[in-house]
């Protein structure tokens, strides 16, 4: 009888089973361990390359984006420009009693979620008194202040200077668009994958892979005209169904369609990727009915996003969110251009030249280098974009650039009208970024997955994995080590692997307790040779969630496994 495991029941049955199988475990452990870190057994590894290899492939080959791979520490320039620095924080509160610092929007549950910022986390100080230590219970806490949540380290041995291991991918995207621009030869929209790590230190790492301090992150950043923020590709996907939660609360079974036209989301480009993030997750196995799409409310988004929405998923701590999709404007790449002097705009021809007017201010570059050195460029493309009308009485102006205002004397630049044929326009591009957390979507296809079986009044596990993502496809079993089953159960398993299909195989114990151990390890097919293999030449070949069992002659295993892999139900 099969018994599907709920709550905290289903959350520690995966810990357990996840250590005991070699799927994850907690770094360094034999240390006692190092909170927010995670090893990848034998079993998960395999399994979070077969998840980063469907997501490359479905952003490489099906939409047709490049990909990069940039490093993951940053210089502090960076993360200046992005805003990390300013602004990548958490709320927290620290016991006085016990010392045990804890995130402030955990332990105020009179506080709204999600999305609770520092500021509605001061402005809730006089709660304090009604919140316990989650620790020793102590009443008495500090008032909460804001952690930056940046991982700092230091480049050099000798004149060491101060870099960042990075909290997302997105940013080596962003300092690498000029190039990627002309690799696409000037024009937008075009799309950038990055798979890596990120780091975040946490306050409060826990749940095992859903809060971690280093994470494996999958993001893409989509160019994007402002003005044409459609996609050609959105009528594949505005059919698919699915459940939404708009940010004034409703709940709404459409289509993307649907909610792209009913302008509940703003944009077709949004739309597309929305509905791809959908797709990608749904394709690893998670069912429909653990899966839904909520938009963020106002507080939750930053003020420079145009619209934001999460693909969160039903897992035994309740939803949670595995990615998330966020029309960014111009923000990033506005902020490299500002912090950085280099041109991140995108240049449109016209059919025909024009005569216009231009009254421009224009910089006087030998009198900035002496007098702003390493920042005279930036400087100089700050005068550039500033309308004359910036010029105050004096004759002086005030630029932004290098992430700070520069006062420019009257002498460092002069404005100039001029009749000039132009032959295009300018724009710096927008982004829609899908932004992915990799081992969230690794635990909750595992925790949707595990089941108990009570078989003979005997329970196991059973792991019922998709073949997208199962580590080991199929078992070969001898049901014998001997009298020749071994070495015909070898030779098939030599063949299926030359195949490509990974086989693993088991000769040891009863083939009911190897037929558990499989289960449990999520393997979706098992092959067993028994004593009428050596007279008819066939194999018994057992579905894991079904339990089916059929007969085929060896010479049609591979062919019916590769049927099995390639139908879209994964053989069941």
């Amino acid at each position: 009888m099969l018994r599907p495991l709920a709550g905290p029941e289903r959350f520690q049955a995966v810990v357990d089973l996840a250590a005991r199988r070699g799927f994850f475990a907690p770094s360094a452990e034999i240390y006692g361990g190092l909170a927010g870190f995670f090893d990848y057994g034998p079993m998960g590894a395999v399994m979070l390359r077969r998840i980063q290899q469907a997501w490359l492939d479905y952003w490489t080959i099906n939409e047709g984006f490049f990909l990069v791979d940039t490093p993951t520490v940053g210089p502090e320039a960076v993360f200046r420009a992005s805003g990390h620095l300013e602004k990548f924080a958490d709320p927290v509160v620290e016991c006085k009693a016990c010392g045990t610092v804890s995130r402030a929007d955990q332990v105020f549950q009179v506080l709204p979620t999600p999305g609770v910022t520092p500021e509605q986390i001061r402005q809730g100080a006089d709660a304090l008194m009604k919140v316990a230590c989650p620790n020793c219970g102590s009443k008495d806490l500090t008032v909460p202040r804001p952690v930056n949540l940046m991982l700092e380290t230091r480049l050099g041995a000798v004149k060491p200077t101060t870099a960042y291991l990075r909290p997302e991918t997105a940013q080596g995207i962003f300092w690498n668009f000029p190039a990627l621009l002309r690799h696409n030869r000037g024009r937008v929209p075009f799309g950038v994958a990055q798979l890596g790590l990120g780091y975040r230190n946490e306050i409060a790492p826990r749940n095992a892979l859903f809060r971690m301090r280093e994470f494996h992150m999958a993001e893409v950043e989509v160019f994007l005209d402002p003005e044409r923020k459609t996609w050609p590709r959105f009528k594949e996907v505005e059919g698919i169904e699915a459940t939404f939660l708009s940010r004034d609360g409703a709940i709404h079974l459409a289509t993307f369609g649907e909610m792209v036209r009913s302008g509940v989301i703003r944009s077709e480009a949004v739309g597309h990727f929305v509905a791809c993030a959908y797709e990608i997750v749904r394709l690893l196995g998670m069912p429909d009915l653990k899966m839904r799409l909520r938009q963020h409310v106002p507080d939750e988004m930053a003020h420079y996003a145009e619209d934001c929405w999460d693909l969160e998923l039903d897992t035994s701590l309740g939803w949670i969110e595995c990615a998330g999709i966020a029309d960014r404007g111009c923000y990033d790449l506005t902020r490299h251009q500002e912090y950085s002097g280099a041109d991140m705009s995108v240049f449109v021809p016209f059919d025909e030249p024009k005569t216009v007017e231009v009254d421009a201010l224009v910089p006087d570059f030998r009198a900035l280098g002496p007098r702003f050195k390493a920042e005279a460029a930036a400087v100089g493309e700050a005068i550039k974009a500033a309308p004359p009308s910036a010029v105050r009485p004096d004759g002086s102006l005030v630029v932004k650039a290098a992430g700070k205002e520069i006062a420019i004397e009257a002498a460092l630049f002069k404005r100039q009208k001029r009749t000039e044929k132009k032959t295009g326009d300018s724009f710096i591009p927008h982004v829609v970024e899908p932004s992915f957390g990799l081992d969230r979507i690794f635990f909750a296809l595992m925790d949707a997955a595990i089941s108990r079986v009570e078989k003979e009044g005997e329970p196991y596990t059973i792991l019922s994995l998709s073949p997208k993502v199962a580590p080991t496809l199929v078992c070969v079993f001898p049901l014998m080590p001997k009298d020749g089953l071994d070495t015909l159960a070898l030779a098939l398993n030599r063949e299926l692997a030359t195949a490509g299909l990974a086989p693993a195989f088991d000769d040891a114990g009863s083939i009911g307790k190897r037929y558990a151990r499989s289960d449990e390890a999520g393997v979706p097919w098992c092959i067993t040779v028994d004593y009428d293999s050596l007279n008819d030449k066939a194999a018994t070949l057992r579905h894991r969630d079904t339990q089916r069992q059929e007969r085929l002659p060896l010479a049609e295993m591979l062919p019916r496994l590769r049927a099995l892999i390639a139908s879209p139900s994964g053989g069941a």
